[in-house]
């Protein structure tokens, strides 16, 4: 799965997270890509984030390529890219949805 997501930089989060040189704090960013893994695989759940690692900081406005792909039937490993450098790299596991 390839998606694109902004934050806009009058996002609520911004104007605390480091005065004068706002940047987008890492659960702003992990929420994005579970919503657009629970977007794709809508028969799952994100049940939790194995690892993440914050490689470079993303700022207000700019266009995130996620690349989102199966390691095995329980775990997605996801990719953040601005430009061509890699921002946010990790896996989450998912189960699916309880249709009860």
């Amino acid at each position: 799965m390839k998606s694109q997501f902004t934050v806009p930089s009058d996002h609520p989060s911004l104007v605390g997270h480091f005065p004068g040189n706002p940047i987008v704090p890492g659960v702003v960013i992990l929420d994005k890509i579970i919503q657009a893994i629970t977007n794709d695989w809508s028969e799952k759940v994100v049940s939790s984030i194995s690892f993440v690692k914050f490689i470079k900081p993303l700022q207000a406005d700019q266009k995130v390529t996620l690349n989102v792909t199966e390691k095995d039937s329980t775990t997605l490993k996801f990719v953040c890219e601005y430009n061509g450098n890699i921002l946010v790299s990790g896996q989450c596991k998912v189960t699916d949805k309880d249709t009860t």
